[in-house]
């Protein structure tokens, strides 16, 4: 028997939970920083919502595009998902009405929404939906997403099933609108794959216009006039321009010209000063990751107490406060409060302690420290001012950490690919569930696990977790577990929980969200009159 979802019987709201692959973090760099949006009405007939963002996107194929704010902004007007996850965190119907797993949980079945047509008037059915899944995973970044999954294929002509290899609770995240596995491409879109960078063949509610698109400068989306929800298309067009910075964006945002900004929370007083509605939630996890946990070129990490001792080192509230001000929660968990897997106990775990950890490393035989290289990840907010707090904690107690910067992402993936450095800073945006975060980090394989250590226990636990939906009590304990080991046997160095800001004029409705969904979905933006 198939335990399905449908329109009456939906999924509960999912508890957030870190989110991130290399190539994520340098695409989505909300943390700590701002999304936001906005609406405005031109003339008599036409509204235009436009927004300011920070950056420009990865790829306007949503398989090679990064994630986060303000990346997936770019993906997320053109290309509807199967799942739409409200800000509360709920599982709606998007192209999907029903989806569940098998009784043995080794089956994921999707049933699609009839009636449902691509931008160019193509029909979207099972094999397409399964055909854009299987192109997805074969060029994304995000591989890990779907290893759980065996195949992907049409077993009616809207059923569309997930044949598994082991069960796997986070599906229905993965094929939400963030998750964007199942952001469906038509098959024109398969069978071309390179005018996806200048267009889109989607089935969301609006489509790229590609004459009045400026690569790298300004995005223009009109409606698609096949969406299969019309009431859902809040506007005649919208604009994204690409505004790197701060200053020009909140004038921008005062003169009315946008009614999004993609700032930074340093900008906040500012924007709240100008009159400005600013929205803010939990987002991103960061700190230092510890990637030679074997101890492969530094042996030292390879004992707990030198790592216990990198974690007492640090005066995590002082450095939150000075980097982040109120944007931001110094944290020695993976997960935060009101998270399954979130665990009061281990909020305090590290605290400031530098004579604990110089007899840490005393004990571990490290009396006089020990040397090694952090690279700094480029792109992400702070990450350089993040380092050298922690360098400079780190000296306190006779570790030296030789920073090392980039010129490029591909530099320092390429440092990290060749196992050139042993531990990197990083900014881990929350989503979907607990699950993710560790096996993001700490299991082999892990999507920044480049080491390839393996930590049989952890591998034990996870897989436990893993047979029970994430939200179930079963679920939240096993991740409970989960949490408790990584922290008290310090796999790396957490440092702070930081916050989306967004950021809108009076024009919009709809900017709200949760720290249960910290992702900002801008179709859910409209006019305010």
């Amino acid at each position: 028997m198939m335990t399905l979802n449908s329109t009456n019987r939906r999924l509960g709201p999912l508890r957030i939970a870190a989110f991130a692959t290399i190539t994520a973090l340098l695409a989505g760099s909300a943390a700590c920083a701002g999304a936001s949006s906005g609406t405005k009405q031109t003339g008599t007939t036409t509204r235009v919502l436009t927004i300011a963002a920070s950056s420009s996107p990865m790829n306007l194929d949503p398989a090679l595009n990064g994630n986060g704010s303000p990346q997936m902004w770019f993906t997320r007007p053109a290309y509807e998902a199967f799942i739409t996850r409200t800000p509360d965190g709920e599982a709606t119907p998007g192209l999907a009405t029903e989806w569940g797993y098998s009784d043995d949980r080794m089956k994921f079945v999707v049933t699609l929404r009839e009636g449902v047509k691509f931008s160019d008037g193509t029909d979207l059915t099972a094999e397409a939906a399964a055909n854009s899944i299987n192109y997805w995973r074969e060029h994304t970044s995000f591989t890990q997403y779907l290893d759980k999954v065996d195949t992907i294929e049409a077993t009616g002509p809207l059923e569309v099933t997930f044949n598994l290899k082991t069960p796997d609770p986070l599906l229905p995240w993965v094929l939400d609108q963030n998750g964007q596995a199942a952001s469906i491409i038509g098959p024109a879109g398969l069978e071309n794959p390179e005018m996806l960078g200048t267009e889109s063949v989607g089935a969301g509610p609006y489509m790229v216009s590609k004459s009045e698109t400026i690569a790298n400068s300004e995005y223009v989306y009109v409606k698609n006039p096949n969406y299969w929800n019309p009431d859902a298309q809040h506007y005649d067009k919208i604009i994204i321009k690409v505004m790197t910075d701060n200053n020009a964006a909140l004038a921008a945002l005062r003169a009315d010209q946008v009614q999004v900004a993609d700032i930074d929370a340093n900008s906040v007083e500012a924007a709240k000063a100008a009159g400005l509605h600013v929205d803010q939630a939990t987002a991103a996890l960061v700190g230092i990751y510890l990637a030679d946990l074997d101890g492969t070129i530094v042996p030292a990490l390879k004992d707990v107490r030198v790592r216990q001792a990198l974690n007492y080192a640090l005066d995590r509230k002082g450095i939150t406060e000075a980097l982040y001000g109120s944007a931001a929660t110094p944290t020695t968990q993976y997960v935060t409060e009101g998270v399954g897997g979130y665990v009061a106990s281990l909020e305090d775990y590290y605290p400031h302690d530098p004579e604990k950890a110089i007899q840490l490393l005393t004990e571990a035989g490290y009396p006089d420290g020990f040397e090694f290289t952090l690279a700094v990840q480029p792109g992400a907010l702070n990450q350089d001012m993040l380092s050298q707090a922690v360098v400079e904690a780190w000296a306190k107690i006779g570790v030296t950490a030789n920073i090392k910067s980039y010129p490029s992402f591909a530099d320092y993936a390429g440092d990290l690919m060749s196992l050139a450095v042993p531990a990197t800073s990083f900014n881990y945006y929350y989503w979907g569930g607990q699950l993710v975060v560790i096996e993001g980090l700490f299991t082999n394989p892990a999507l920044y696990n480049f080491f390839q250590y393996n930590d049989q226990p952890v591998n034990d636990l996870v897989a436990k977790e893993r047979g029970y939906d994430l939200d179930s009590v079963d679920g939240i304990k096993a991740a409970e577990d989960v949490e408790t080991y990584v922290v008290e046997n310090a796999m790396s160095v957490p440092v702070a929980a930081c916050d989306t800001i967004l950021v809108s004029t009076d024009d919009v409705t709809g900017t709200e969200f949760s720290s249960v969904w910290p992702m900002p979905d801008m179709t859910n933006y409209r006019p305010a009159k």
